[in-house]
């Protein structure tokens, strides 16, 4: 036990000590007084009196220190015996008539309890907490105080494992363990446990349904900004719509959609008040529609204005002119849904009944769901598409039961249903056959019977696609259904069959107790599951890889201009293609590329078998997608048969400046900017191109980027796609020169201009002039606009394709040669907008431009010259700047902040306690970091946090692996710029991996694993 200092006696302790140095004090100042009286004594005694004050006043902060120094010592031993106890829960008092024997009895119960958790100690002390004679069910806790802090940890571990099996034993039914915490830690940890308890729930209901149900929804879901959606959909077949509580801790709601349901979410503002989220689904037969508002009313919402909002928020989305639904949980157990009264009826209850009857809605909830009270709504104007109705048992899992029934129902309404697809095992194949079969063809006679390249190339796939049909087997693809074994099917089914019996109290424990097993196999099931992914090279980051980023999102329902929607996957993939053709940019044919004669040139390629060979072998194991169907990993299985026919086919395209047109076509994903967009712009196209197409490419590209650097074409402002240049090469030149302007006094506005498409904006006939004066000529200047000329493309939604498009400007995205073709189209810009003072830095298309001088009134007309030279540029060259995008920021302490105009409107500028995001780094305007490091500080823990909670293993080295793959590379990207020197900075960054080993040792009970984990 640690001696507790008395506050009051040290008090005391101290004002006797300054008693008696008074005293003497004052003693030698009467000695002083008897003396003669000359100015001498009277410095003395002037000196005398401010020695004894000062004297005094050290002596109080002595007082202090020493209170806080025992105080502080109090607080640390107190904090350490914390982390090596732990609180007994549910243990019964001791029915002995002596404390003594109380106290004897408690200790052996822990230390039964201890050997049953195979913690190799005997305990410090143990005692109850609370006085002695307070009531209390079960009897007041039990504090287990240990030797040592890693018993503490083995006990906790061991109790994970083992508590079903302990509390089978009738004495310890009740029993609970946890940690020693304080008042604060312990309403945390509630907290935390609550919102841990309601996630697992929602991923084992989602799990174990996502075959039976189309639409979950739930309230209270006490979800926040640390959970992504990919944590919770778990690469399950559903989309996610949710509403967080913003201020408070618990509330929320949030609903999964499957997804082949045509939906639309419909935007709400926030309110810290309740919580509310609606969309509308679409009948896929009748193309009528159908609204869904999901709402949840706290308790402690007794305000009437507040009120007041969440009835009129309910009054504006009822207002469609289609049917309407309203589900929840409104708290009013008062009112009476069947006589449409209240008992006792207050403001807020008639407020909502008025409500109900303006929109004609009816409660088809005729139940209680909580004790006898009807809290959950189910208010619909169209009763007749709602049927069936059905109580369910409250959700449970463990030691948590909601005090909530749930409910289900049936509605009428039409989906498109999914079929069954199927696809080529390419993983699979028997490519020694294929080999062997291609061994045989005599490639020269194939190709002698067409002297065009398009018609050689299709005989060269029909050729391939017949050894692929002959020895590549076909799968089914995976049901967007997730089956559960069967034996977890069938206790799911026994479930549902005691639902009937729910009112027997006895039923009410077998269905908890069944569903706790559903659960327990659930996530057997899903952990064997995934160390079989895990285990797997090929399927190892893939299958972490979806639970940080649902790669697989389709496209809900799109609005097209005239607000109509659109919710077919055929016409969503057309709505999209039709915005990307819009974004394309005729040329400025008021402007044309004056034409040179340069000395160093290039006109051939060099193109070799063996070559091909080597490109063949390189390629990636993806089975992707292209216009010819042939995917790189049959490619890569079959380079050795296959690199003469390609050498052939390429020399053949080169020489003829031809191009067959399946190289030219383009495949385009649509990912989601932003999730469950109904807008097309929102949307970015991912091309899918041919990988035989990107070989030859790739040979062109190498021998072109050797004749660009040997000859000094790109400006050494260019970083973006060049070796030897980066990020972070770009950075640390830029903040070297602010760097020096701030030790030099001097100030510095920097402009981050952006522009609009510039990838798709591009001129074809400018780039080929431009090509020309930097030496490019001959069959390769041919092969070059042939490559650009006639591509087309279509838009592809899930198995849907968009009608072909017309590409008539820009590179092609997911190239080889379009990132250097378009550094090639700019590289004149920093000649063309030469500016004096004015240091342009380029990476690919991000361009800023900053200045650097000593205060003066001119200081700004500097850069709205570059400007205005910028603009000039941009229209010659067919390219557009972004105005909304563009930012300016303000260096130094005299900086007057001036304000710069682009196309007549001013660029906005970054504030002083803001940072601007430049090529994954955050700079703010007084050239700190602490912005920078507080967001990838973030971001990593968020990533953590999602691995750590997603995956059900707790294998340090498998942890240790994926946090050196997804975690550390966010803390050290760019580091050379930011380079943290100051302790908190450092600290601060240094608190991920402390976090990620503090939780990786938490999660680990089997000794053996704790021992790995201690070497790490």
């Amino acid at each position: 036990m640690v001696d507790r200092v008395d506050k009051n006696e040290k008090r005391t302790d101290n004002k006797n000590i300054s008693s008696n140095i008074d005293s003497r004090l004052l003693l030698i100042e009467q000695q002083i007084k008897t003396l003669p009286s000359n100015d001498t004594i009277k410095q003395l005694t002037t000196a005398f009196n401010y020695l004894r004050l000062l004297f005094s006043q050290k002596l109080d902060n002595l007082e202090e220190k020493l209170l806080l120094a025992t105080n502080n010592n109090i607080n640390d031993a107190a904090t350490q015996e914390r982390k090596r106890s732990l609180v007994f829960i549910g243990s019964e008092e001791s029915t002995l008539s002596t404390e003594c024997a109380k106290a004897a009895e408690d200790m052996a119960t822990a230390v039964v309890v201890l050997d049953m958790l195979d913690v190799q100690s005997q305990p410090n002390a143990v005692y109850r907490l609370g006085k002695p004679n307070s009531a209390n069910n079960g009897g007041r806790l039990i504090k287990v105080v240990l030797p040592a802090s890693v018993f503490q940890h083995v006990a906790l571990g061991k109790w994970k494992q083992l508590r079903t099996d302990i509390r089978n034993k009738a004495k310890y039914k009740r029993l609970l363990i946890r940690p020693s915490l304080t008042k604060e830690e312990l309403e945390k940890d509630r907290e935390e446990r609550n919102k841990k308890w309601k996630m697992k729930e929602m991923n084992n209901i989602t799990t174990r349904e996502s075959n039976t149900y189309q639409i979950l929804l739930f309230t209270e879901s006490w979800l926040g900004h640390s959970i992504n959606d990919p944590q919770l959909i778990q690469n399950l077949p559903y989309n996610i719509i949710r509403s967080d509580r913003q201020s408070k801790k618990g509330g929320g709601v949030c609903v999964f959609l499957a997804k082949n349901i045509s939906f639309l979410k419909i935007d709400i503002p926030k309110n810290k008040n309740f919580d509310l989220c609606a969309f509308d689904i679409f009948d896929s037969k009748t193309i009528s529609k159908h609204r869904f508002i999901l709402v949840y009313r706290p308790p402690s919402l007794t305000n009437f204005d507040e009120n007041l909002e969440l009835h009129d928020q309910l009054s504006i989305l009822c207002s469609a002119n289609f049917s309407t639904t309203i589900i929840g949980d409104l708290n009013l157990p008062k009112i009476n849904w069947d006589t449409k009264s209240s008992t006792n009826i207050n403001q807020t209850e008639k407020c909502f009944l008025e409500l109900s009857n303006q929109l004609k809605l009816t409660q088809m909830i005729t139940f209680p769901t909580r004790e006898n009270n009807v809290l959950d709504i189910l208010l619909t104007c169209t009763p007749h598409i709602i049927t069936n109705i059905q109580s369910l048992p409250p959700f449970s899992q463990n030691d948590h039961i909601s005090d909530h029934l749930s409910f289900k129902f049936q509605l009428c309404f039409s989906q498109e249903q999914q079929t069954s697809l199927t696809k080529l095992d390419y993983k699979n194949a028997n490519y020694d056959n294929i080999n062997t079969y291609l061994s045989y063809i005599d490639w020269n006679n194939v190709f002698s019977y067409s002297t065009e390249i398009d018609a050689q190339y299709q005989s060269f796939i029909n050729i391939l696609k017949t050894a692929i049909h002959l020895y590549t087997p076909i799968k089914k693809s995976k049901s967007l259904i997730s089956k559960l074994p069967k034996h977890i099917q069938s206790m799911i089914i026994n479930r549902d069959k005691l639902f009937s019996q729910y009112q027997n109290n006895q039923i009410i424990e077998k269905i908890n107790q069944t569903s706790q097993k559903i659960d327990k196999e659930i996530q057997r099931y899903y952990r064997n599951r995934e160390n079989s992914k895990m285990s797997k090279l090929e399927t190892k980051y893939d299958f972490v890889a979806n639970f940080l980023k649902n790669r697989k999102t389709n496209i809900p329902t799109l609005i097209d201009e005239e607000n109509n929607p659109i919710f077919k996957d055929n016409e969503k993939a057309e709505q999209i293609a039709i915005f990307i053709e819009k974004t394309q940019t005729k040329q400025n044919s008021h402007y044309d590329i004056t034409l040179k004669n340069p000395q160093q040139k290039i006109n051939n390629i060099d193109i070799s078998e063996l070559n091909v060979f080597e490109l063949l072998s390189n390629l990636s194991n993806k089975i992707n997608e292209s216009s010819d169907s042939i995917p790189e990993y049959f490619l890569k299985k079959c380079s050795a048969t296959l690199a003469y026919p390609l050498y052939y086919l390429f020399t053949k395209s080169f020489i003829s400046s031809e191009l067959p047109e399946k190289w030219k076509e383009a495949i385009i994903v649509p990912i989601p900017k932003t999730l469950n967009s109904s807008s097309p712009n929102d949307y970015r196209p991912i091309s899918l191109l041919s990988p035989i197409s990107k070989i030859m490419e790739r040979i062109i590209y190498v021998q072109l980027v050797k004749f660009i650097e040997t000859n000094n074409i790109l400006p050494d402002s260019q970083h973006g796609f060049r070796t030897s240049k980066s990020v972070t090469s770009q950075l640390l030149e830029t903040f070297n020169d602010l760097t020096n302007s701030i030790e030099n006094k001097e100030i510095v506005d920097v402009i981050y201009f952006d522009y609009r498409k510039a990838f798709d904006s591009i001129s074809h006939k400018k780039l080929l002039d431009k090509l020309t004066n930097f030496g490019i000529t001959g069959a390769l200047h041919k092969w070059i606009a042939s490559y650009l000329s006639n591509r087309k493309f279509k838009v592809k939604i899930q198995t849907s394709f968009s009608n072909t498009k017309s590409i008539i400007s820009g590179v092609p995205q997911g190239s080889i040669l379009g990132p250097l073709l378009f550094i090639l189209y700019i590289s004149d810009l920093p000649e063309k907008c030469k500016t004096k003072g004015v240091e342009i830095k380029l990476f690919a298309d991000d361009l800023k431009a900053y200045y650097i001088s000593k205060p003066s009134p001119s200081f700004s007309s500097t850069l709205q010259n570059f400007i205005s030279n910028l603009e000039i540029y941009s229209a010659q060259n067919d390219l557009f700047l972004s105005t909304e995008k563009c930012k300016v920021l303000h260096i130094g302490r005299q900086n007057p902040k001036s304000q710069y105009s682009l196309y007549n409107s001013l660029i906005s500028s970054i504030q002083k306690e803001e940072s601007i995001r430049d090529l994954g780094v955050h700079f703010q305007s007084d050239l700190k970091w602490d912005s920078h490091i507080n967001i990838i500080v973030s971001k990593a823990k968020k990533v953590m946090f999602t691995i750590i909670k997603s995956l059900k293993t707790n294998n340090p080295h498998i942890l240790l692996n994926l946090y050196k793959i997804y975690i550390r590379p966010i803390i050290e990207f760019a580091s050379p710029i930011f380079n943290p020197y100051l302790k908190k900075d450092i600290e601060h960054i240094e608190t991920v991996q402390k976090t990620f080993l503090k939780m990786l040792g938490h999660s680990i009970n089997d000794p053996q694993l704790i021992q790995t984990f201690l070497t790490i």
